[in-house]
């Protein structure tokens, strides 16, 4: 399994959501104080290790 890294390489994803999620993800990073692909990152990081484990 992958583990991101400090120095992991940061690369463009661009996803088509419904704007009601964006405008969710916008208000918890502010409340968060972190930026919208930071908590998109953190987001799909925990997504993908429950998944992962599923097999």
């Amino acid at each position: 399994m992958l583990a991101m890294t400090e120095q992991e390489k940061i690369v463009v994803l661009q996803v088509d959501v419904r704007e009601s999620t964006r405008t969710r993800l916008r208000i918890q990073a502010v409340k968060m104080g972190v930026t919208m692909g930071e908590l998109a990152d953190r987001i799909l990081d925990e997504a993908l290790k429950k998944l992962e484990k599923q097999g």
